[in-house]
C-alpha cells in the first residue's frame, strides 16, 4: 500500500478524473470497481466516483498497476520558443492569454503532430497545461489556458456559465440593413460542414449572438459580434446563413482573401475583473482606409 497526499492541482478534481489521468491503463468500468472494494481510499475511508478532493486529503493507494510514466515533451526549436514568448499577451501563475495568429493550429490532429496546446506544454513543462477555448485554424486572436487543473477546471465552469465574455471583430461580404441585430439558430455537427436550421430539431444545438456595424463601405461591413454560445463555426454559418459570408471563408462562402477575415478581440472573466483587448486588426482596417 502507498499513502500520500493529494497533489495542490488535484483539489477540488473529482476522484474519478484524477484516476483516469493517473492511471490511463485502468477502463472506465476498472475505476468505478476499484472505488467500490476500497483499492483506492480517501483519508482510510471509501468514496464515491465524485467525490471531490479537499486540501488535506490523504490517498491510500492499494493497486497493483504502475502509475502513468512521465510525459515526453516535444523539443521545440527557438524559433518556435520565440513566437509562443512574442504570443504571449498576458500571464500569470495561473492563466496564460495568447495571441494566436491566423494559420496556427490550436492542437495536433491527423495531419499535424502537434499544435499551440502541446508547444505550451512543453514550453512550460507542464502536462497540465490546457487551452479552455479554441479558435480556428484560419481565425486569429486571444485564447485563454490555465497552467494546472483546478484553474483549467474554474475556466471551464466559468465559460459553460457564460462568465466568461467573448467578443470578435469581422469582415463580411455586404452591407446589412440593420446596424444592430442579434441571430438565433440551431447547428448540427455534419461530415464536411456544419449544417444550420432556423427551427430546433432533434441533435441540433442552439446557437446566439449579436452584431454591431461597426464601419461599411460600398462592399464590406466591419462587424463586432458577442458570441453567447461557442460552437463550431458558429458565427461563419450563422452570417453565411443571412447572405453576408465572412470574407475569405471558401467553406461556407466564395470570394477569397488573404486570410479569413475574423479575429477574437475581446476576453473577459466577468468573476475575476479581468479583461484582455487586442484592438481592430490593422489588415482589418485596411479594408475601410479610402474606401
Amino acid at each position: 500500500m502507498k499513502e500520500y497526499r493529494v497533489e495542490e492541482k488535484y483539489i477540488g478534481v473529482r476522484i474519478d478524473r484524477y484516476l483516469r489521468k493517473e492511471f490511463p491503463n485502468l477502463s472506465l468500468g476498472d475505476i468505478f470497481k476499484t472505488l467500490r472494494t476500497g483499492k483506492i481510499k480517501v483519508n482510510g475511508k471509501k468514496v464515491k466516483e465524485n467525490y471531490r478532493f479537499l486540501e488535506e486529503d490523504r490517498i491510500q493507494n492499494y493497486l497493483q498497476v504502475e502509475e502513468k510514466e512521465k510525459m515526453t515533451f516535444i523539443h521545440l526549436s527557438q524559433e518556435e520558443k520565440k513566437r509562443l514568448e512574442d504570443g504571449i499577451f498576458y500571464q500569470d501563475t495561473d492563466i496564460l492569454v495568447f495571441y494566436k495568429k491566423a494559420g496556427e493550429l490550436m492542437h495536433k490532429g491527423s495531419s499535424h503532430d502537434y499544435g499551440l496546446a502541446e508547444q505550451f506544454q512543453a514550453y512550460f513543462q507542464n502536462e497540465d497545461f490546457h487551452f479552455v477555448n479554441r479558435l480556428d485554424k484560419e481565425t486569429s486572436g486571444l485564447v485563454l489556458g490555465g497552467k494546472c487543473l483546478k484553474i483549467v477546471r474554474e475556466l471551464a465552469e466559468a465559460i459553460k456559465k457564460r462568465t466568461i465574455i467573448k467578443k470578435y471583430y469581422i469582415i463580411i461580404e455586404g452591407i446589412p440593413e440593420k446596424n444592430h441585430f442579434s441571430l438565433k439558430t440551431y447547428l448540427k455537427k455534419g461530415e464536411n460542414k456544419v449544417l444550420e436550421s432556423k427551427t430546433a430539431k432533434e441533435e441540433y444545438k442552439e446557437c446566439s449572438a449579436s452584431f454591431s456595424v461597426i464601419r461599411k463601405n460600398k462592399e464590406y461591413s466591419l462587424l463586432e459580434a458577442v458570441l453567447e454560445t461557442g460552437r463550431t463555426h458558429q458565427l461563419r454559418v450563422q452570417l453565411a446563413g443571412i447572405g453576408f459570408p465572412i470574407l475569405g471563408d471558401i467553406k461556407y462562402g466564395k470570394k477569397r482573401a488573404k486570410r479569413m477575415y475574423l479575429h477574437s478581440h475581446l476576453l473577459k472573466i466577468s468573476d475575476w475583473e479581468k479583461e484582455w483587448d487586442t484592438g481592430i486588426p490593422t489588415e482589418f482596417l485596411s479594408y475601410f482606409n479610402n474606401k
